[in-house]
């Protein structure tokens, strides 16, 4: 049974579509199942047996991953602007017109 840290990440992760998941007695196979490593990385990092036991801690974790994601965005634009040096700031482009 997936904890209450969980359970909460799971409803509000992909506007809900992992929602059933909650609910199901095979959670942790259909978690690997999904294929979606960001997800699993949520449920595994929230799990009791990673000793998330609070609200703070699980906060906590959840803003330590979001602070990691934004440094390797920041990386990858500053890098994308170097190889491409007349591009316009990634900020004012949409990501699908990097490529092009």
């Amino acid at each position: 049974m997936m904890n209450r840290f969980q359970v909460q990440a799971t409803a509000a992760y992909a506007d809900g579509a992992y929602a059933p998941l909650a609910n199901s007695e095979t959670w942790q196979r259909d978690v690997d199942e999904l294929g979606d490593g960001l997800f699993r990385y949520l449920v595994l990092e929230l799990s009791t047996k990673e000793e998330c036991e609070t609200w703070t801690e699980a906060i906590e974790r959840v803003e330590h991953a979001i602070h990691e994601l934004e440094r390797v965005s920041a990386v990858l634009r500053s890098a994308y602007l170097k190889e491409k040096p007349n591009a316009q700031s990634c900020r004012v482009l949409r990501l699908r017109d990097l490529d092009h």
